[in-house]
């Protein structure tokens, strides 16, 4: 399965085209570190691709097979956006985050799954936060086969 683990970034600072370079800036900036952490925790036999909008462009045409969002309340909107493109064509999203967990009826509305939705995994019956496993919800499987 390929998995692309998404930071948006609001409009003044994003990284539009693959030319493009990132802002010189004076700021303090939120680390990537869920999404390192998600791609670390992904079982074996998966690729797993990370795009922080600050600083490459996000190629909404790429060909994944799962999406995943970890975004903050300001870039919401451009988490919305991107998730619109990739459901369109099928791609299922899952999202992460403080609108997610805070506000998940409202981030349920533009993505399939959000971190306070539950899940199983299949092989242990537990229940985990980690999207890659099983939505009891919709009984779709994100894992591996």
């Amino acid at each position: 399965m390929r998995i692309l683990l998404v930071l948006p970034a609001a409009a003044a600072v994003r990284v539009k085209t693959p030319a493009e370079r990132a802002l010189p800036r004076e700021m303090l900036r939120f680390s990537v570190l869920p999404l390192t952490t998600v791609a670390a925790l992904t079982p074996e036999g998966h690729h797993v691709l990370i795009c922080d909008e600050n600083v490459e462009a996000l190629d909404l045409e790429a060909r994944v097979d799962l999406v995943g969002l970890s975004f903050m309340t300001a870039v919401a909107p451009r988490a919305y956006e991107i998730a619109a493109a990739f459901r369109a064509r099928g791609v299922p999203v899952v999202a992460g985050g403080y609108p997610p967990t805070f506000c998940s009826d409202e981030v349920l509305a533009h993505v399939a799954v959000s971190e306070t939705a539950p899940f199983k995994n299949p092989e242990t019956g537990q229940r985990t936060l980690y999207p890659w496993w099983f939505c009891m919800d919709c009984e779709h499987r994100f894992g591996p086969e």
